[in-house]
C-alpha cells in the first residue's frame, strides 16, 4: 500500500497522538485461536473486518465484547417487542434467525416431489399449501446497518460473509423467530 492510500485509509495519525488524547472505535472480530498458558489464562487472536490480526486478553473480551451467539437468559416476547430488540441494536454483533424469502427455485423444489405425496383432502391440500409458502429458515450473524420500520425490514451485514464480498442482507420482521443479543435469548 503507498503511503498516499495509507493516508486516505488512516482515522487518524498516530504520530500526533499525545498523552490525554481519547480514541474510540467500532469493530466486529472473528476468533481465530485460543491459547491458554501454563497458569491457564487465555488469550485470544481475532481478525477484524479489515484484516488485520491481533491478540487480546480474556479479561478485555469479557469486560468489553459481546459475543453474537451466547446468552446466558431467555426471554419469550411478542414479535413486535423481538422487532423493537432488533432496531436497538445498535453497533452491537448479534444473531437472528428469520424465514427467507420464497423463491421460484426454493418453490420449484418443493414441487419437485408432488407427485409422490399424494394428497387427498382438501385438509391436507391447504396444509401443503401453507409449506409451499414458508420460505427456508435462516440463521445470519451480523450487525445491524439500517433498520427500516416502514418497510418492514432490516438491512443487516452479515459478519460470515467474506469481506469485500456482498454481505448485506435484509431480515423481513414478520418472519422473525429469534434474537441473540447483549447475553439473552429472545423468541417468541
Amino acid at each position: 500500500m503507498s503511503e498516499e492510500d495509507k493516508a486516505l485509509t488512516r482515522k487518524c495519525d498516530a504520530g500526533q497522538l499525545e498523552i490525554g488524547d481519547r480514541l474510540s472505535r467500532i469493530q466486529y472480530y472473528q476468533v481465530l485461536e485460543i491459547n491458554e498458558d501454563s497458569n491457564g489464562d487465555r488469550s485470544y487472536v481475532v481478525q477484524n473486518e479489515a484484516g488485520f490480526k491481533f491478540k487480546v486478553t480474556s479479561g478485555i473480551v469479557e469486560a468489553e465484547m459481546f459475543t453474537a451467539n451466547q446468552f446466558t437468559t431467555e426471554e419469550k416476547v411478542s414479535r413486535t417487542e423481538l422487532i423493537e430488540k432488533l432496531e436497538g441494536a445498535r453497533d452491537t454483533c448479534f444473531t437472528v434467525v428469520f424465514e427467507r424469502k420464497l423463491t421460484d427455485k426454493l418453490l420449484a423444489d418443493k414441487l419437485f416431489d408432488l407427485s409422490e405425496i399424494g394428497l387427498q383432502t382438501d385438509r391436507e391440500r391447504r396444509k401443503y399449501a401453507r409449506e409451499l409458502l414458508k420460505g427456508t429458515e435462516r440463521r445470519l450473524v451480523g450487525y445491524l446497518m439500517k433498520a427500516e420500520p416502514k418497510m418492514g425490514r432490516s438491512m443487516v451485514v452479515d459478519l460470515e460473509v467474506e469481506p469485500g464480498r456482498n454481505n448485506i442482507r435484509m431480515v423481513d420482521h414478520r418472519t422473525i423467530k429469534e434474537l441473540i443479543i447483549r447475553g439473552v435469548r429472545y423468541h417468541c
